[in-house]
């Protein structure tokens, strides 16, 4: 059952409120999401990437570092503490996801749009 308003089925509505809570949670897991918008994992796997033409990975990857980016744009703290505030554990993994979606490091990035 789709919502009307936006297209979007309610279930994945849930999941996205979920996420955008616990968006810099290093701990945050698609069974977590599911289990939050009280569905399985295959069935809010398929409806959100049907409504929203993304993994859920893919999108709490994407939200991450568009944050990461407003985060390096308007503050001096350090790549870790960027890392640290999207929700990684470990500056490794966010650099290179950030270089995967961005085409730069966080650094590069940040001295090429300062």
């Amino acid at each position: 059952a789709r919502n009307a308003a936006n297209g979007m089925d309610p279930t994945v509505q849930r999941a996205l409120e979920y996420i955008g809570e616990h968006l810099d949670d290093p701990s945050l897991s698609v069974p977590q999401i599911a289990e939050a918008a009280d569905v399985s994992v295959p069935h809010l796997s398929r409806i959100f990437k049907r409504d929203l033409n993304l993994t859920i990975v893919e999108h709490i990857n994407s939200l991450r570092i568009e944050k990461a980016k407003e985060l390096l744009l308007s503050s001096d703290i350090t790549v870790q503490k960027v890392a640290e505030a999207t929700g990684y554990s470990n500056v490794v993994t966010f650099t290179r996801n950030f270089k995967r979606y961005v085409g730069a490091s966080p650094t590069e990035f940040r001295s090429l749009n300062k």
